[in-house]
């Protein structure tokens, strides 16, 4: 028995292509309006094709088809759409880095499984949208998956209805007050000289903007002041030295009739945020590092020093000291002690640095008076490369602004908590003339064309009024009706709504429809991706051939989404079928709104809130979402590592869906999702 079943073999590739074979020809995936079933609308966030679909897309992507499947078992009549999302700069980023023959972005589309020979196809941005919805496509299929073909499109004009849809979107945000336009801060690449959006980004999904409080500290050698960055303002009164990056180039410049100190490469974020530049001096490093200042809280003269480790590019590239409640500032300070001779080409003697010492703000239960080199020495950290520093920094920053309660060093906040005392200090050093604000991302975000992001001030911009608190509430209201998997992803997505502020909804360039009534601006990638699920009911009709763009007015688009309106009248006026226009309402009222929308966490501060947000602006309530679903992200250990990392290109730990099939086969790969 043992021998006969040795010899049995399963061709399990052949296997699976017969069953997906019989599943297309018969058309199961297929669903329609079914008065006598109970519908199930399951949907996943469109790809964006400029990549291959990989294990992270895989892992999320599955929990939806299961779903699907299980809910179809159990009798439903299940729709389970799928579509492309192409619009915003990456694409367009993308060909135009091919075309420049950018090394990181050819390694990056051959690690996606693009072959050598195919690399100068990509130099178009078409191409690029038709090769990777192919990709997509061919695995989707590949897995087995549930999708009804029939409802695909691309989220640009080559799908010139959904264009139109999105016009009528937003020509009714902004008719009932929900887009406005105005000056504000956005997240800007100074290289496409356009907002970017969290789809736009290489590093920074998610980041947002905060207020970074500028303090003047004076320099009587240079008449002007140094200029450092801080979001805790209350560690003014513990600096003990300057730090600049001594390979940097650093300027004196006019600013609003004040001369400052800063890195060159800062003075852009200034300008962008509408200060008035005057004249810009470049100044000799030799001149500026050992050079004094005066602290303006305390009037106490402090040195500048030179610090490699310190972030030319962050803020004003000028960085205050706080030893001990600063980590990073800590080790720096006992490295330079140790090795005093680092310093000496610039004139800092040893007794400079010795007779630097901490000073003590913060009181907080289980720490002396100097908690970052107690928990330097706790953590056994012995140099400032080691990454459990910023371990430390964490632990430490967390603990103070949480439970720390001011000394007597800061006079009369003295005995006041952190957490409460930062509004106060702000507008007590604003009012003293001593501070000022400056905007900056909360964390780096690195454009995809690889250029570093700042914050600018624009004009005439159109925006999104996130900030609105009645428009908060309704949707607040709204969420606490849905079904929220995990549970606890609820309180995320409150805390979202309470932190969204009004949103550049709009860009210079990139693929997407024009503002409709603006048509030198684009709608931004995650501006016209947030109600598409809703398109699904008609994109059925448009790829049948039944539905075109002669028929895709406002009216129409108000009767078959919102029943507004006479179909036999919009029928005969824009010459098209009432029955079609019937039965294309009859599937909206049918499997809208829908039951389910899962997708990963990284979506969960910016798509899945801002899809919340335009539904109840736009939909009656029958039509709002009633379920969401969230996940983490894959994390791949790569041989000869104990711990795994979050999957990157440019970690070198990418694998693509199609690689785990290849090597395992469908059904081992599903599992391993469904596992996962």
């Amino acid at each position: 028995m043992t021998q006969e079943l040795e010899k049995v073999t399963y061709d399990v590739k052949s296997i699976e292509a017969k069953w997906q074979k019989r599943w297309n020809k018969a058309k199961i995936f297929e669903t329609d309006y079914d008065k006598n079933r109970e519908k199930y609308h399951i949907n996943f966030p469109i790809p964006y094709v400029n990549g291959s679909p990989h294990l992270g897309h895989g892992y999320s992507f599955m929990k939806a088809e299961i779903m699907a499947r299980y809910q179809r078992m159990l009798g439903k009549n299940v729709l389970f759409p799928f579509a492309f999302h192409a619009t915003g700069e990456p694409i367009a980023g993308m060909a135009k880095r091919v075309n420049e023959g950018d090394e990181s972005q050819i390694k990056a589309l051959l690690m996606s499984g693009v072959p050598k020979k195919e690399i100068p196809k990509f130099k178009g941005s078409e191409h690029i949208i038709h090769y990777f919805i192919k990709q997509w496509i061919d695995t989707a299929n590949i897995l087995g998956a549930a999708i009804d073909w029939r409802r695909k499109f691309i989220t640009t004009q080559l799908t010139p209805v959904f264009s139109k849809f999105v016009e009528w979107q937003y020509r009714k945000l902004k008719a009932d007050g929900y887009v406005v336009q105005g000056s504000h801060p956005v997240i800007w690449c100074p290289r496409d000289q356009n907002p970017t959006g969290d789809h736009d980004r290489l590093e920074g999904v998610g980041v947002r903007i905060v207020d970074f409080t500028l303090i003047k500290f004076k320099s009587t050698k240079f008449d002007a002041y140094f200029l450092p960055a801080t979001l805790r303002p209350e560690t003014t009164y513990g600096v003990t030295n300057m730090f600049v990056h001594p390979d940097a180039k650093y300027i004196r410049v006019e600013m609003d009739g004040d001369w400052y100190i800063i890195a060159k490469s800062n003075l852009i974020k200034f300008s962008d945020q509408q200060y008035k530049i005057g004249e810009v001096h470049d100044i000799d490093m030799k001149e500026l590092i050992g050079s004094k200042l005066v602290n303006p809280v305390n009037q106490q003269e402090i040195i500048v020093l030179p610090g490699e480790f310190i972030d030319a590019e962050g803020s004003t590239g000028v960085v205050m000291s706080v030893p001990g409640h600063a980590p990073m500032d800590w080790i720096v300070l006992e490295e330079l002690k140790r090795n005093p001779s680092s310093v000496s080409k610039w004139g800092i003697t040893k007794d400079d640095v010795n007779s630097i010492s901490p000073i003590s703000l913060i009181k907080i239960d289980g720490y002396g008076d100097f908690p970052a080199g107690e928990e330097i020495e706790r953590l056994n950290i012995n140099t400032m490369d080691d990454p459990s520093v910023q371990q430390a920094t964490k632990t430490i920053y967390r603990k103070e602004f949480n439970f720390g309660v001011l000394k007597d060093t800061t006079g009369k906040y003295q005995g006041k908590s952190v957490s409460e005392v930062k509004e106060e200090l702000i507008a007590d050093f604003t009012a003293d003339g001593i501070a000022f604000n400056l905007k900056e991302p909360e964390d780096l975000v690195v454009c995809r064309c690889r250029t570093r992001n700042h914050v600018k001030y624009l004009e005439h911009q159109w925006f999104l009024k996130f900030g609105d608190k009645e428009w908060k509430q309704q949707v607040h209201e709204m969420l606490d009706g849905m079904d929220v998997f995990p549970e606890e992803a609820r309180l995320a997505f409150h805390n979202t709504i309470d932190w969204l502020e009004n949103k550049a909804c709009a860009r210079r360039s990139g693929l997407g429809t024009p503002v409709p009534w603006d048509k030198d601006w684009i709608i931004e990638t995650l501006s016209d991706s947030v109600i598409y699920m809703a398109y699904y009911m008609i994109s059925k009709y448009v790829n049948a051939g039944v539905f075109t763009i002669d028929h895709a007015h406002d009216p129409v688009f108000d009767y078959l989404l919102l029943g507004k309106g006479k179909s036999g009248v919009l029928g005969k006026k824009y010459n098209i079928s009432s029955d079609i226009l019937k039965e294309i309402r009859q599937e909206m009222k049918y499997f809208y709104g829908f039951d389910l929308r899962t997708s990963g966490k990284d979506l969960l501060m910016n798509h899945l809130t801002y899809m919340l947000m335009h539904h109840r602006a736009i939909f009656p309530e029958p039509f709002w979402p009633k379920g969401v679903a969230v996940n983490g992200y894959v994390s791949i250990i790569k041989p000869g590592q104990a711990k795994g990392e979050k999957m990157s290109k440019s970690k070198g730990n990418f694998k693509t869906i199609f690689d785990v099939v290849e090597s395992f086969g469908v059904d081992a790969t599903r599992l391993g999702f469904a596992i996962a």
